[in-house]
């Protein structure tokens, strides 16, 4: 089921959880895979089915480190708890550090 949740085949997503797939099987659940590809309709589907949105990988990651370091804002919103405010901000001022940094980099080099 990961690996269909990865691959964003929403059809087959659901025929493994009708014949009995684990939501909550692999080293990074169908849930984080999906988050990570910005598959919406799978991870809105996958939270119906009752998929825990807080589990994590080996890295201590949830399916909304995924969604967020990858920029999906739009599978955020879905999994985003409200005990995990501290993730979304922190992404916000990484995403602006990133942003500043680049816009002076490219301002240095226009100079030169």
């Amino acid at each position: 089921m990961t690996l269909a949740a990865c691959g964003g085949f929403y059809d087959i997503v659901m025929l493994l959880h009708r014949c009995g797939g684990d939501i909550e099987k692999g080293a990074s659940t169908p849930l984080m895979e999906s988050a990570q590809e910005g598959h919406l309709d799978i991870v809105k589907s996958l939270i119906c089915m009752g998929a825990n949105i807080e589990a994590k990988n080996a890295s201590d990651e949830t399916s909304l480190h995924f969604a967020a370091e990858n920029g999906h804002v739009e599978v955020v919103f879905p999994i985003f708890p409200p005990n995990h405010l501290g993730v979304l901000v922190r992404c916000a001022c990484i995403c602006w550090t990133v942003t500043q940094t680049f816009i002076i980099h490219q301002k240095a080099v226009a100079l030169r």
